[in-house]
């Protein structure tokens, strides 16, 4: 075999090793970028669980507070009724009277939530920079 032919087979063999170790590099990029995208994919699951969980702790402990508000709200208006009627009980209101003073109670309830989240929005709309 003459040294050109012989150099020539060389280079041709070089070039193959170059592009099968460029393919390897391609390659292992590829996982890596592969890897790190999952991570970040990881986190986000994670954190948008957490999040989650952390909405629905908070609408239970508004759904408690709403019912508070409601109970409040109702046991006002009894305890008029009762001054007006000069009653002592609850029980010695008429069925169709608790029934009224509960809805409306339900109804003043909800007006008194939505002014505290008017009010709540206003304030955070302030504070924010």
């Amino acid at each position: 075999m003459s040294q050109s032919a012989h150099l020539t087979a060389l280079i041709c063999q070089d070039r193959t090793h170059i592009e099968k170790l460029r393919n390897e590099h391609q390659q292992r990029l590829e996982g890596a970028r592969k890897t790190r995208n999952s991570l970040v994919e990881d986190r986000k699951t994670k954190e948008l669980g957490r999040l989650r969980k952390e909405n629905t702790r908070h609408a239970g402990i508004l759904k408690q507070y709403e019912e508070l508000i409601r109970k409040l709200v109702e046991k006002d208006l009894v305890r008029q009724e009762l001054e007006r009627q000069g009653l002592q009980d609850p029980i010695q209101l008429d069925a169709n009277k608790r029934d009224d003073l509960d809805s409306q109670a339900k109804k003043l309830a909800a007006r008194h939530l939505e002014d505290a989240r008017i009010d709540a929005s206003r304030t955070s709309n302030y504070s924010a920079p």
